[in-house]
């Protein structure tokens, strides 16, 4: 992955760390945090700035197709195939909880419920942050 300057369309940044593609990223609503996922199964974190390394979130038994940080950015959500979304604490990379959803296509947070679009359906979770 890289982070390119669209004024002088140049890369800044490079991030390296997964083992196949890429499929979805997000930044963290302070944009210090950026997270990444795909076809390896695992969740990464990157500081923002310096494209160092924050974290890897194991879990997932098939690729991500989703992540999306709560408002705040006290959670992040992440989808996989596998049918299930999960809920980290990205400061200390722990998970939190998980959900049987089906196979989740797309995540979106407004205040404390998580939308999930699923394969057949729409799934919106009350979740109380931490």
């Amino acid at each position: 992955m890289r982070l390119w300057d669209p004024v002088s369309g140049q890369a800044r940044k490079a991030f390296r760390g997964h083992k196949g593609p890429v499929n979805v990223l997000a930044f963290s609503p302070d944009g210090d945090l950026l997270a990444s996922a795909g076809d390896d199964r695992v969740v990464r974190l990157w500081d923002a700035g310096t494209g160092r390394a924050r974290g890897e979130l194991e879990g997932h038994t098939d690729r991500v197709n989703a992540l999306a940080f709560s408002p705040d950015g006290a959670l992040l959500a992440s989808a996989g195939s596998e049918g299930v979304v999960r809920l980290w604490d990205p400061t200390s990379g722990q998970p939190i909880s998980g959900f049987a959803t089906g196979h989740s296509l797309a995540l979106a947070w407004s205040a404390g419920c998580l939308a999930v679009a699923a394969e057949r359906s729409v799934i919106v979770l009350h979740v109380c942050e931490p």
